[in-house]
């Protein structure tokens, strides 16, 4: 049996037809990246089949997750569903899914915000996530190659142009992207 197929099932179920195909093609890019960069592939994917699950969830039902599981205190990130459904998924996948292993759980819970010191796989899901062929915001070319070559590079440039987009529509933006921005701008 495939061991994806739950994961698949529940989101083609629960998810919009847009939403779904965006998490397909997540979980392609993420495959392709494990296989070129030697992660675990199985991390990668059944991270990617998830990350979106809670996406179009209302803010009420991702407080639920996020204060059942007392994962997040932030004040910005509990009045946003973009910042919510990330944690909000790793809570369910663990709940619903039986999820224990905290490298999923972990590229699930920072696929939007990112952290400092990711895990490879975190890196793929994240990037996996904004590269998808759908995406088509300037410079998403260079990027996917970018992917493909230095995954460290590939996050700090994505994590600034996250930071950049957010500003430039004056947005708040999450503390937690700014320190892993830092981290990644550094080459650590």
């Amino acid at each position: 049996m495939n061991p994806y197929k739950p994961y698949r099932e529940y989101v083609k179920a629960h998810l919009s037809g847009e939403r779904y195909r965006h998490t397909k093609n997540v979980v392609e890019q993420a495959g392709a990246l494990a296989r070129h960069h030697g992660a675990d592939e199985d991390v990668c994917l059944r991270a990617a089949w998830l990350h979106d699950c809670m996406k179009e969830e209302s803010l009420d039902t991702l407080l639920h997750w996020c204060r059942e599981f007392a994962i997040i205190n932030n004040a910005l990130a509990r009045s946003s569903r973009a910042l919510l459904h990330g944690p909000a998924a790793a809570a369910f996948a663990r709940e619903h899914f039986g999820v224990t292993d905290a490298r999923v759980l972990d590229a699930i819970f920072y696929h939007t915000t990112g952290r400092p010191n990711m895990s490879a796989e975190e890196e793929i899901v994240f990037l996996a996530d904004m590269t998808g062929p759908e995406r088509t915001f300037a410079g998403v070319e260079q990027l996917r190659q970018l992917c493909f070559t230095d995954l460290n590079r590939a996050m700090a440039w994505a994590l600034q142009n996250n930071l950049i987009y957010l500003a430039q529509r004056g947005r708040p933006i999450f503390e937690g992207s700014v320190t892993a921005y830092n981290h990644y701008i550094k080459g650590e």
